[in-house]
């Protein structure tokens, strides 16, 4: 197993900083956009692209310090763990609004409509065909698992 040092040690003889995990998507107009696991992002050229995974960017460019910044990339002599550290904090606040689950709660309680928007993707049912009505037993149990919900507040 390597540790931080030795890692170090054979990556800067490549080059000053490490990059750290992200995806990109190439754009027309020779544009680049990387984004990684805390939701940061950002557009590039190509060349700078090519640079950035080439290990030849110029340490003074203001990109650099925004890859930095952004946690697109790390310089080696630097230590790992507070970026990590960091990168989970911003991880962990971006996906915060999962540990109480929804609070929006949609109910469809008819088809029936006699609106016929061109812009309502639902199928609606003729006015007096009442079979496409949630039944009262239904009703019950959908406001019952509403109320089960862990969020705090319910819309």
């Amino acid at each position: 197993m390597i540790s931080d040092n030795q890692s170090s040690e054979i990556l800067s003889s490549v080059s000053p900083y490490m990059c750290l995990p992200f995806r990109f998507m190439r754009f027309p107009k020779q544009k680049i956009l990387l984004v990684n696991e805390a939701g940061e992002f950002l557009l590039l050229k190509t060349e700078e692209f090519e640079q950035l995974i080439s290990f030849n960017f110029d340490l003074q460019n203001d990109i650099y310090k925004d890859l930095k910044s952004k946690h697109f990339l790390v310089d080696l002599e630097a230590s790992l763990a507070p970026v990590i550290d960091l990168i989970a904090t911003k991880y962990r606040t971006k996906k915060s609004f999962l540990k109480n689950f929804t609070s929006l709660h949609m109910v469809v309680v008819t088809l029936r409509c006699n609106h016929r928007c061109d812009y309502c993707h639902a199928s609606s049912k003729d006015m007096d065909d009442r079979q496409w009505d949630m039944n009262t037993e239904t009703s019950r149990k959908v406001v019952e698992m509403i109320f089960q919900t862990p969020s705090p507040f319910i819309k």
